[in-house]
């Protein structure tokens, strides 16, 4: 225990050194005599930016990568082959053939510098980044797009950290391992915790988009760390007692946990970057989203996932510019496509997938919309809302909502209800894990949705389930009747759902609800007689 805790003091000394460097600036001094002004000279042509470099600790580039280097570009594109040429790329499912398609239009000049090779790094392997992006990013890359290369490199150092601790092989004892702890896992440790940190702290220098890959990746580092240093072996006399096991764990989890709490506020930073960019269908979104439910069990980020909310009709793309919406990461759509209308027919039904850039989602506010196409757009503000726990995706919803006339549909009011129900909620997601179940005033008002439910109209058991589900969000302490009431909801919803498996969910948790209100009525009955 002692060795731990003086790898945990001596990582935390770490940190405060690099959070309280002095301030390198000279001190003032008197101004220098007026020299004569040199000759004009002709301005040098703009450098190129260093890419970031890996620290030490950073494991070796995977020899998969070293296969997307080979790609060159040389693009031999005339007129407008260029965007039938990037969509074909992206449709490919294979990593290696899509970037070895999507190389060539890395030198067309139908694209801005950087683009491409951004789009490369963005879907090869995460650990492969920096190979793609290289060591240097051209001089012409205009500055945010520069970022995003940059945040790209740091994702890949980031990706390859903590992969797996250095371990004694077995049969070993106490004092062999206490040995081991206090040199090559200490040595260990401190390296790969130093060079997340030293990451993270360049990545927190970036803004937005570049931010957010950064945060996250350094949040799934911290928290990959956790997990690693739990799976190191035990001697056997102390894995087979299971006393001392508990302590040792109980003490590790205890020096564990600032590295749980940094994984888990660096990911929900990158997550607020992510929304704010528009970002609705992303992997390393769903990567932070999982871990943090798995770690926040009590918490979880993908709570509101389990709403039944209308479905899009899939409409199949019918020009390149639709194909390109579906497929393109939001940060880079409008550098590909500056023209695009999302109002156009089909556009916003393939946005509606991957998400929406702040320009065309401000635009979308700001219009009258045809009603499907302002059904797609609220819609898709609930996802927002679904992903992120945003209250202003809801509110924004209910806006957009709102413009249906009178009589609305039963598609609509649900959709209006949920949103009605949610946007007293939690102002984001990080608002929900750190606040916990203690939910703001006015949250979960399911008036409209009970009024849904008891129409028996096409939407009710779906408004019944919604009801349930979002009520069970905040329940009251020890209250045996709140829970019968969520059972009955449930069994409503049962009787009147069309899906099989929405039945068997609205079976499954009005189960649970059964049960929950019997253990609790329970609790406030007398002892019984014998």
């Amino acid at each position: 225990m002692k060795n731990l805790s003086q790898i945990v003091g001596t990582l935390a000394l770490l940190e405060a050194c690099f959070a309280c460097t002095p301030s390198s600036t000279p001190p003032a001094r008197a101004p220098e005599p007026a020299a004569e002004a040199p000759a004009a000279r002709a301005p040098e042509p703009p450098r190129s930016r260093p890419a970031p470099v890996a620290p030490p600790a950073v494991g070796p580039v995977p020899t998969e990568c070293l296969a997307f280097v080979e790609h060159v570009p040389a693009c031999a594109l005339t007129g407008d082959a260029h965007r039938e040429a990037l969509q074909g790329a992206l449709a490919q499912k294979d990593p290696l053939l899509r970037d070895e398609r999507l190389a060539p239009l890395q030198s067309c000049a139908a694209f801005d510098p950087g683009v491409i090779l951004a789009l490369r790094a963005e879907r090869a392997p995460v650990e492969c980044g920096d190979v793609i992006v290289g060591d240097a990013i051209a001089a012409e890359v205009e500055p945010e797009l520069a970022q995003i290369l940059t945040a790209l490199v740091h994702a890949a150092h980031l990706k390859r950290l903590v992969t797996v601790a250095p371990r004694l092989e077995p049969p070993f004892s106490k004092e062999q391992f206490a040995e081991f702890s206090k040199t090559v896992l200490a040595d260990w440790v401190v390296g790969q915790a130093r060079a997340i940190y030293e990451i993270a702290k360049s990545g927190s220098a970036l803004v937005g988009y570049a931010r957010g890959v950064v945060a996250v990746e350094a949040g799934l580092a911290d928290m990959r760390f956790v997990g690693v240093v739990r799976d190191v072996p035990l001697p056997q006399d102390m894995a087979s007692d299971e006393e001392l096991k508990e302590a040792y764990y109980s003490e590790l989890d205890v020096a564990l946990a600032p590295w749980k709490e940094r994984g888990r506020d660096a990911a929900l930073v990158g997550l607020k970057e992510f929304a704010e960019a528009g970002v609705l269908r992303d992997t390393r979104v769903e990567r932070a989203r999982a871990l943090l439910s798995e770690l926040y069990g009590g918490r979880r980020i993908d709570r509101l996932d389990g709403l039944i909310l209308p479905d899009l009709a899939y409409s199949t793309p019918s020009d390149v510019v639709q194909q390109l919406a579906g497929q393109l990461p939001m940060h880079l759509l409008l550098r590909v496509l500056p023209e695009l209308d999302a109002t156009a027919p089909g556009v916003l039904a393939q946005l509606s997938w991957r998400g929406l850039p702040a320009p065309v989602r401000a635009d979308l506010e700001s219009r009258s919309l045809e009603p499907e196409a302002n059904f797609t757009f609220a819609l898709t503000l609930l996802r927002f809302g679904q992903k992120y726990w945003r209250a202003s995706d809801f509110a924004a919803a209910e806006k957009v909502l709102s413009r249906e006339p009178e009589p609305r549909t039963s598609r609509t009011q649900l959709m209006l209800g949920i949103a009605q129900a949610l946007k007293l909620g939690p102002r984001d997601a990080a608002e929900m894990m750190l606040r916990g179940p203690q939910l703001p005033a006015g949250f979960a008002n399911v008036a409209p949705l009970d009024a849904l439910a008891k129409a028996k109209g096409e939407w009710a058991g779906a408004a019944s389930f919604d009801t349930a589900y979002i009520l069970e969000l905040a329940p009251p302490q020890g209250d045996p009747q709140f829970w019968r009431g969520i059972a009955d909801r449930y069994a409503k919803a049962y009787v009147e759902l069309p899906n099989p498996d929405d039945k068997a969910r609205a079976r499954e948790f009005g189960s649970a609800a059964k049960a929950t209100a019997k253990a609790l009525a329970s609790r406030g009955r007398p002892p019984q007689p014998e």
